[in-house]
Parts: C-alpha cells; structure tokens; sequence
C-alpha cells in the first residue's frame, strides 16, 4: 500500500529469468510517475535461453497510478507467456487518462478479472494490449472505464507497424458503462493487424462514445472481425453507433441490441471499409440501424428485424453509402406510424450496386420530401451502379411528402415484386417519387402489389405515386389492390390505384396487371391525365369504383379516367373490366375519356363483364374521343336486370371518326333510351358501327339497343338476336345526318313502333340527310305497332334502300312502316323479301307492310321483291278492314295508304295464305297500278277469293280519288288457289280500268275452280295465256261476274274445264248480271269435258273471230253455250 516509484513499479519491478506467480496479493494507492503503478514486469531485461512464465491470480488492485500508463500492470517483453486470472479485482486504478492494464507481451491471457471505475475514482481505460501476440480475453467485467484523450473506454488493442497476429479473441465478458469521452470504441477498440478478431457471449450495456463504435470499434487493420450471436448490448444510448467498423471484413450473427423499457438505444452499426455480413441481429428501439459509409466495399445485412428504431422526425433507420450493399430478408417494423414514433428505413446516396430485397416494412414513416426508402445520387455522378428494390413489403407507412418512396437518381433502378399495403398518405403533393433517371430510360416495375392504401394527394392517385423523368415505364404484372384516392380538392381523388399525371415526357404502360377494389372520385383504378403516350395491356379490373361516398357528387370512370391531350395513341388491349361503376353519374363505369388530340384504341379481345349497378343507369364505357376504337372487344352482362348500357359515344364537331367493330355485346340493357348497348350523342360527327354481333341487349319494347342522334354513322355487317326474356328493339336514329345501314341481321326482336326506327328529327347545320338501308334482315322480331323496320322520310330525306328482309314475325302490328312527306313522294321497296311472316294486324296483309302518306299521292314500287309463306291471318271477316287479306301485302283502304300509285315489278308471291281475299296481294289504292313481269305461285284465299290478287277500287270509304287503272302484264299466275278467283279477284271497280295482258300465264290452278272472278266495270284480257299441265288439273279460266264489263282478245285457253260441273263455263263464264262481255280473236283448245268450252247467261255478248278446238280424241265438249236474252 501507498508505495511510490519515481520510474516505473510502484509497488513491484519484476524482471527475472525465472517463472513468477502473484497470487491473492492486495495492491492499494501504490504509484509510479512512468509506468505500471502496482507492477511492472518486464521479461526480455535479460538474455537467456529459458523464458519464464508470469502469473497474477485473484489479486486485488485499488487506486493505483501508473502515471502514463499501466496504472495496476505495465507488461512488457515479447519472449515471456503471461496470464492474469482466478478473479484478480481492478478498482479505480488510474489516473484520468492510460489504462489499468499495458501489456505488449506476445503471448497474454487475461481471464476472470474484473474492472470497476466508480463515479468518484480515477479514471481509466481497462486494458492496453500492444502486441504481435494472439490474445485471449475472457471472463472479464469492466464497468465504468473510461479514457478520456484516447479511443477505446474498456480496451484498446494495437500492434505495432509490420506485424500481424492471428487471432483475437474476447469473451463471456461484460462491459458496463464504459467510456471513450474524446474518441472512439467507447468499450473496444482495436487497432492492430490481427487476421481474426472473435467476441463471444459478451454484454455490452450502457457504453459510449463521443465518435463512432459506443460499444466497439473495430480499425482497418484488423482483418476477418466476428460478433457473435451470444453477445449482447444493453441500454447502450447516445447519438454514435454502437459498433464501428473498418476492417477488413465484419461478420455479425444473431445480435440484440435491447434497451430497457424506457430508454432508446443508440444507433447499432457503423460501417467505414472493409466488407460486412450482418445477419439475424435484432434492433429493438434503436436510434438507428445500419449505417453503410463510402469507403464500405461491400455490405450484406440480412435476416435481421429492426423494431421501433427512432430518433427524431427526420431521422432513418440505416443508410447505405457505399459502391455495393445488399439489404435483403430483414424486417424494419414499428408499433405505431404516428409522428414522433416512427421514421425512415433506408437512405441510398450511392452510384453503386444495391440490393434491397425480400424485406418487411411496417408502420415506416418518411420526413417531408424524403421517402421511406430514400435514393439519391448527384445528377453529376458518373452512375455505373444499379439500385435493386425488389420483393420487398410495405405495410401501414408513409403519410407525408414524398413520404414512401423518393428516388432521385440518374442510375440504373429495378422495383419489382414488391408489396405495399394499408398506408395511408393525407394532403400532400405526393407520396411516391421517382425522378432524375437518365433521359430515354425505360424503367420497368414488375410484380409490384399497392394493397389497401389512400391518399389525399395532388399527384399519383390512390398510393401518391409521381413520376417525373423523360423515359418510359411499365408496370408488369403488378396488383393495386382496395387503394382510394381520396377526394378533398379539385386536384386531387384522381385514380384510386394510379393517376398517370406528371409533365415530363413519360411513357406509360401497364401489363399484366390487375386492379382490384380501388376506388377515387374519378378512374376508380386508373386515372391517365397527361399528354404523354399511355398503353394498358393484358390487365384485369374488377369491382372498382369511381364515386365512392356521398362526399363526392359525381363521378367519371368506375376503372379508368382518361384525359389525355399528346396527338398520338392511347391504347388499350386484351384487358378485363369485371363489376366496376362509376356510382355517382354512371358516366363510364369501366372507362370514361375525353380528348380532342389523342387516338383512343381499344382492341385485341377486351371482355367488359358486368359493369354498372342493378338500375340500369349510366355507361360502361363514354368516350368524348375525337378518335376512337372498339374492336374485337366483349361487353357482357350476367342479367339482364343489373346491367348497363355499353357505350356512349359523344364528342365534338371535329371528331375525326369512331370506329366499333368486331365485337359483342351481350345482355347489355339502358335506361330511358340511352341505348341498350350503344348511344350516338348528336354531338358527334361521325360513328362506324362493323361487324358486331348484340345478343339480348335490352329488355323492353320501348328501348333499343343502339340510340343514334350522331351527324354520320355507319352500321355494317352486325348481328343484332334477342333471347325470350330480352327482347328489345334494334336501333332509333333521331338525327337528319348521313346515315347507313349494311349487312345487318336481327333475330328475335321486340319494338313498340320498330326493331329499327328512323325517326329523325335532330337537324344539324352543313349536314345533308342521307339514309342508306340495304341488305339487313328482320328475322322473328314481334312488338306493338310495328315490329321490323319503322322509317320516316317525311322530311323529304334522300335515300338508297334496297334487299332488306323481315322473316318469321308473328304480329298483330305492321312489320314495317314507310311514312313518306314533303318533297319526298316516291319510295321504291327494291329487292325486300318477305318471307314466313304470319300478322293479324287490321290493315297490311301478311308481310306487315304499312304505308303513310301525308302528301296527296305517292309513287310506291316493288321491285324485284320476294313475298313468300306469309300468312294474313284473320278472325272474323268485316267490310271495315282489311284484317286476313293479301296474304303477301295488302295496300290501301285506310285513306293515308291509299294515295299512292302503286307499282309492282318483278317480284314473286310464292306460297302466301290470306284467310280472306288476296292470298298474294290485296289492292285498294287510289290511283293506277302496275302489276309487271311478277310470279304468284301457290298462293291461296283459305276462305274467299283470289288466291294470288284481289283488287278493290271502290273499297267501302269514301273517297274523292279513285283508281283510274290497273295493269297486270306479264305475270305468271301458276297453282294458286282460292274459293274462287284462284288467280285474280277483281272486286267493284266502277271507274277503274283493269288490263290484263303481255303474254300473262295462268297455269295449273286449282282444280275445278276459276282463275279469275271480276266484277270490273272495264276489264280488259288480252295476249294471255291459260292453261293446264295436263287434263286432271285444270281450272276455269275466266268469270265474269255482275255487274263486269270485259274485253277478252288475243287469248289462248289451253285444258281448262270444270270436271265436276258441266253447266258452267270451262274456259270463260259469263253470268247473267253482267252489263258487256266483248270476247273475240281467242283460241280455245281442249277446253271443257262434260259441257262447254263458253257458257254465257248475260248479255250483251260479242263474240267473233275465235276458234275452239278439240285436239285430244278422248275430250270431247260443246264450243258455247249462250243462256241469255238480249243482245248477242
């Protein structure tokens, strides 16, 4: 006790060949000026051949000075082994600066010691180890060391220049509040050229630093350093970082760093060189993680979870420096995203190459402007790196400016499979950035998954996300998942997974992606407000929503906003849109675009499946396009009743034209004539509607499923069908503009006054009306009023209108409907066909056919038509219409149908059935008829006269005009049927010339029946032909019924008899109440059996110059027979 040395050993000065051992010796207050205050040992004094050995065991050391150093122990030599053990006791030895222990002995081991500096005591370092030697330090407690002017609290190592050791090893030792006041390592710090640095099931707690390394710092020197998973670092705070490292290569493995329940850790690691591997270590409320310096060659920090690590608002968890470092497997996590309880997770300002990768990010916050996960590099670097962020997840973080992602580099940057979920940014500008990428960049986004996030942001849409650099970008099979962009600002609540909205000039696409869930004011995914170029390909939509709660008043796109203005194309391909809607005012519950620049392409097998809601309100699709395409697409409801119209077209005047063509709609159903499947806004200049098929889109009568107001449109080639429960109409045109309609087939309608109507009245200023109607079929269609084709020309509208077709109605209402008006007096009916049709309806006969006239007379032509199997069905027979006549067509009667002359060229009635008169055609118009180069074959009157005409002039209204003619030339008339008047009934006709003549053929009509009954006032039959197939079959030719006047000339009567009854007429009959019958140059050739070729009972009769002839031995009749008074 209390010895002093002026030198060196204040209490001991050992230097001896032989061994040495102190043992459970007490050493208080003893000094040197020098060194070793207690001991000094040195072993290499003298020269000998034998080393000894040293040592210290359970030795107490208290207050001693060593002066400079070595203030218990000073050990020097290089040739001795020395070991201090068996819990030697250090206490307050120093003398505010060395270290209680200064060794540079090449072989040490220092065990099972203890070191303690109290609050009051002199201050000093633990140990001082300068030494080639391999070290072992173990069982070792050091609490309260200190150095003040120099590096390492508890322990400082060092070699000198030109050596290097092997090995280093500390451990089951414990370091309690050690301190380096002036440096680093405020426990360890080791400085030497050592191969192997190990500590072990060590604790390091409450340590610090004024630099870097609270608990360890480990030097450039040192080679391979390894920590341990069994060491352990405790309430160890401050602003440095725990460890420091430069060496050559640090390993880390399963490490805590654990505060106590109120205290926060410091940050954890330095690194400053070398190379790293951090693996399963714990960060528990640490001030920060991992801090990766420039120099770092390379950095791997894996598996590692770092919880509630903060230390202010602006603060982050681990920074990444270096040229190349891989952050990959670990968990950065917090219990709380609130300010002040969380911050930032990673920093990269580098020109390296980064990995982030297989992460769980939870509750991170960023700082404003400043992301989550920040990237930085200088736009003046030379940027050779790649910064990979891959297959990371993002959970509950964000929630300021910039506050997510913020990349701001001019490297090379990857961001794929990533997941990002239930983060929530409010009122900021943006929450995503990415900017500064070199100019022409094509950066592509893969497997990136956006679930459950809002934002109230001005930019990016439900998740914030901003890009801002010249290049391109495409997402790749990425997910947006349940994001809203909320809506509390005219900027903002665009686009509830995305909003494409940035001012450079970027290219966006999006592949493969699904968007599910989302919800905005408008584009309840997507919103694409820029003039760049956009394509969305491959891509599922499903039950997003544009709309999304009462605070927002209306709402534009369910899963896609577009306003895009660049003059180039926006496209869109091989998408699914399932169950979106635009909630507020239905505008687009898939897709809603406006634009005057950019062409609109949507193609390549869409499929639209039930968007909309259960009120049939609104639009899948409303596109105020200049420019715009729809084909090879699907639009398709499940129901009928939840369903929506799918396109409204509306624009400006300057559109250059709209396209749909090669696709289908299905189950499509409007409301309030916005058009089953498609609406024409008048607004628009022009529309082609090609090659699309629409199956049951409507389902009532007083809806179609295409509304055309538009100025130009074009309908080609559609199929329009209709399923029982779905039966609408086809198509309304309400426009004077230039319209056409092509090649259309439509089955199974249901019209109250069309399947197809044209009725317009929108007028447009510079536009010409023009309709073109040609080559469309009506197939089945039934309704009210009128059921296939309802056109108003009225408005004197230009026309070409040709080869249309109504087959299989079965309807109590016209078929078909001309109104004809104005300047516009003729309409000709070229090459219809009519064909199966069965209709009850009062007036229009079997084809359903109804004219109204609103001028004084009309020319009405059938060329070149078709009526066959049509069936004017009737219930009971009135003289007040037409009701079950003109099997094929009845014309007139009703006085507006009756002011036309009527022209029939042509056409062919083939196998109609009225149940009254006209099995083919009813008459009983006002002004002449033609009836020219037609064919009427096995038509029949089931139940009255004419089997193929019936012509009534004088029908039972009154009338100031009546017809002055009727001409039938030309005809055939072959096996038609009827009670009588198989061919031509001719009923009344006081005033009307009828002519029957140009070689006319009346063959094979039924047996033992007349082919033509008149009660004609002026008939006329000349160069025509009647005859029979053989003698079995043949027919009466000619009836002259009262009160007829009848030229007959310039006939042929071939085999005409009536079989059964021998008292009448075979050829001609003439009963007695006719008022002239004026038969002469006929030839009558095998005409009658049992009785006459001519039987006349009225007169007055002329009958010369004929020849009737018996050619066949075995038909043998009488020529004429006159049963008559009067004049003959």
């Amino acid at each position: 006790m209390n010895n002093r040395a002026v030198d060196i050993g204040g209490a001991l000065y050992i230097t001896t060949t032989e061994n040495c051992q102190i043992d459970n010796c007490t050493f208080i207050s003893n000094s040197a000026n020098s060194k070793g205050g207690a001991i000094f040992i040195d072993s290499d004094v003298h020269t000998s051949d034998n080393l000894p050995s040293f040592y210290i065991e359970r030795c107490y050391f208290e207050e001693n000075n060593g002066g400079v150093n070595g203030h218990a122990l000073y050990l020097s030599g290089s040739k001795s082994y020395i070991k201090i053990y068996h819990q030697n006791a250090f206490l307050n030895n120093g003398g505010n600066s060395g270290s209680t222990i200064y060794t540079s002995s090449n072989d040490i081991t220092i065990q099972d010691n203890s070191f303690n500096i109290t609050e009051n005591g002199s201050k000093s370092r633990g140990i001082h180890i300068s030494t080639v030697a391999n070290i072992d330090l173990e069982n070792l407690i050091f609490d309260g060391c200190l150095s003040q002017t120099e590096n390492g609290g508890a322990i400082y190592i060092e070699s000198p220049e030109g050596s290097t050791s092997d090995t280093y090893i500390i451990r089951n030792s414990k370091f309690i509040n050690c301190q380096s006041s002036s440096g680093k390592g405020g426990a360890i710090y080791v400085d030497s050229r050592v191969s192997e640095l190990i500590i072990q099931s060590t604790v390091f707690q409450s340590c610090l630093s004024k630099e870097e390394g609270s608990a360890i710092f480990i030097c450039e020197r040192v080679g391979i350093t390894t920590i341990e998973k069994s060491v352990e670092f405790i309430d160890i705070i401050g602003e440095k970082h725990i460890i420091g490292s430069e060496c050559n290569e640090l390993i880390i493995t399963g490490l805590t760093f654990i505060p106590s329940e109120e205290q926060i850790m410091a940050p954890a690691i330095y690194l400053h060189g070398g190379s790293a591997s951090i693996t399963k270590v714990y960060f528990d409320r640490c001030k920060g993680g991992i801090k990766v310096s420039n120099p770092t060659e390379n950095a791997v920090i894996e598996n590692c979870v770092f919880s509630n690590c903060f230390s202010h608002n602006k603060g982050v968890i681990n920074q990444i420096d270096n040229k190349k470092c891989s952050f990959n497997n670990n968990i950065v996590n917090y219990s709380s995203n609130s300010q002040g309880q969380s911050m930032r997770a990673i920093d990269i300002r580098s020109d390296g190459e980064i990995e982030i990768q297989f992460n769980q990010f939870s509750k991170c916050i960023g700082t404003d402007g400043v992301g989550v996960i920040f990237v930085y590099c200088p736009s003046n670097t030379i940027y050779n790196g790649e910064t990979t962020i891959n297959y990371n997840q993002f959970t509950e973080c964000g929630n300021n400016r910039d506050s997510f992602f913020t990349i701001h580099t001019v490297g090379k940057f990857n961001f794929d499979h990533n997941v990002i979920s239930n983060s929530i940014i409010q009122n900021h500008e943006r929450a995503c950035r990415v900017q500064g990428l070199p100019k022409d960049t094509h950066l592509i986004i893969t497997n990136l998954s956006i679930i459950e996030c809002q934002s109230s942001c001005d930019y990016g849409g439900g998740f914030g996300f901003c890009l801002k650099f010249d290049g391109k970008v495409t997402f790749n099979k990425c997910e947006f998942r349940g994001n809203i962009a909320q809506r509390s600002k005219e900027r903002n609540g665009f686009g509830g997974a995305f909003c494409v909205d940035t001012d450079n000039k970027i290219e966006h696409i999006f592949d493969g992606c699904i968007f599910d869930n989302n919800k905005a004011a408008h584009g309840g995914a997507l919103a694409i407000k820029t003039s760049n170029l956009c394509t969305i390909q491959n891509c599922v939509f499903y039950e997003n929503q544009a709309g999304y709660s009462d605070t927002v008043s209306d709402s534009k796109g369910g899963a896609i906003y577009i306003l895009n203005e660049n003059g180039e194309t926006l496209s869109i391909t091989n998408c699914t849109f399932t169950s979106n809607i635009a909630s507020k005012t239905f505008e687009g519950h898939a897709i809603y675009a406006k634009t005057l620049t950019t062409k609109i392409r949507i193609n390549s097998n869409c499929q639209f499946i039930d968007n909309g809601n259960d009120q049939l309100n609104g639009y899948t699709i409303v596109s105020e396009v200049n420019d715009f395409e729809f084909s090879n697409n699907t639009v398709k409801f499940s129901s009928i009743s939840s369903s929506s119209t799918s396109i409204l077209l509306t624009g400006t005047t300057n559109d250059v034209g709209n396209l749909i063509t090669k696709s289908r709609f299905v189950n499509s159903n409007g409301k309030n004539n916005n058009g089953n499947a498609i609406k024409i806004d008048s607004s628009l200049s022009k529309v082609t509607i090609d090659s699309c098929i629409f199956e049951s889109c409507g389902n009532t009568k007083t809806t179609y499923s295409i509304w055309n107001e538009g100025k130009v449109s074009i309908i080609n080639n559609c199929e329009f069908s209709y399923s029982d429960n779905s039966k609408s109409a086809t198509m309304c045109i309400k426009s004077k503009g230039d319209h056409t309609i092509t090649k259309c087939n439509i089955t199974n309608s249901n019209s109250r006054d069309g399947s197809l109507k044209y009725s317009p009245t929108i007028a447009f200023e510079g536009i010409e009306s023009h309709l073109i109607f040609q080559n469309v079929i009506f197939d089945s269609p039934i309704g009210d009023d009128t059921v296939a084709f309802n056109l108003d020309l009225s408005g004197s509208i230009p026309y070409i209108i040709d080869h249309i077709t109504v087959q299989n109605a079965q309807s109590g209402s016209p078929t078909s409907k001309v109104i004809l008006g104005g300047s516009l007096s003729d309409f000709i009916f070229d090459s219809f066909i009519y064909k199966n049709n069965i209709v009850t309806a009062t007036y229009c006969g079997g084809s359903g056919i109804w004219l109204q006239i609103n001028n004084e007379k009309a020319n009405i032509t059938f060329t070149n038509c078709l009526f066959e199997s049509n069936y004017a069905k009737g219930t009971t027979k009135t003289e007040n219409n037409q009701n079950g006549r003109g099997g094929g067509l009845q014309v007139g009667f009703e006085p507006t149908p009756a002011k036309i002359q009527l022209s029939m060229n042509h056409c062919q009635f083939i196998s109609n059935q009225a149940e009254f008169e006209g099995g083919a055609l009813s008459i009983s118009t006002n002004h002449p008829v033609l009836i020219d180069d037609c064919i009427f074959r096995n038509n029949q009157a089931l139940n009255d006269k004419g089997g193929a005409i019936h012509l009534n002039p004088d029908y039972n209204r009154d009338h100031e005009i009546t017809m002055e003619s009727c001409l039938i030339t030309s005809c055939i008339f072959d096996a038609n049927n009827a009670i009588t008047g198989t061919a031509i009934y001719l009923m009344k006709g006081k005033e009307t010339t009828v002519e029957i003549t140009g070689n006319c053929q009346f063959t094979n009509n039924a047996i033992d029946k007349i082919a033509i009954e008149t009660e004609c006032s002026n008939l006329m039959i000349h160069d025509i032909t009647f005859g029979a197939s053989n003698i079995d079959s043949s027919f009466t030719a000619i009836l002259l019924a009262s009160p007829s006047q009848s030229e007959i000339y310039d006939c042929s009567f071939i085999k005409c008899l009536l079989s059964n009854n021998p008292s009448k007429g075979s050829a001609i009959h003439a009963n007695s109440g006719i008022e002239k019958a004026n038969i002469h140059n006929c030839h009558f050739i095998d005409c009658g059996k049992n009785g006459y070729a001519i039987f006349l009972e009225g007169n007055p009769i002329l009958f010369e110059n004929n020849i009737i002839q018996c050619n066949s031995p075995n038909v043998k009749h009488g020529s004429a027979f006159m049963k008559t008074f009067g004049q003959i």
